[in-house]
C-alpha cells in the first residue's frame, strides 16, 4: 500500500478536471498523454489535499479544479512558502 504523500507543491501543473480525482480513494488520474511512461496512472494524494479539494468542488463552478478567476486554466499559483 502506498503512503498518501502527494501534497499541492508535488502535483503536476496540468489543466486538471473534476473526473482526474477520486476523492473516494483519495487519488489523482494522470492520463496517459500527461504520465512520463505514457500509461494512465492513479497517484495517492494526502488526506488534508483530499479535504481541500472537497471544499473546493463544493464551491466551484468550473469543470477545472484549478480555474482562474475569469475561468480557463489558472497558469500562476501564488507562492505561500515563504516562512514567518
Amino acid at each position: 500500500m502506498y503512503s498518501k504523500v502527494i501534497t499541492t507543491e508535488a502535483l503536476p501543473i496540468l489543466p486538471l478536471t473534476w473526473p482526474d480525482i477520486d476523492l473516494e480513494r483519495g487519488r489523482l488520474r494522470l492520463s496517459a498523454n500527461d504520465a512520463k511512461n505514457h500509461r494512465e496512472l492513479w497517484v495517492p494524494v494526502a488526506d488534508a489535499l483530499i479535504e481541500r479539494l472537497r471544499t473546493m468542488q463544493a464551491a466551484s463552478t468550473s469543470p477545472l479544479i484549478f480555474a482562474a478567476p475569469l475561468g480557463g486554466f489558472l497558469h500562476h499559483f501564488p507562492d505561500h512558502s515563504a516562512r514567518r
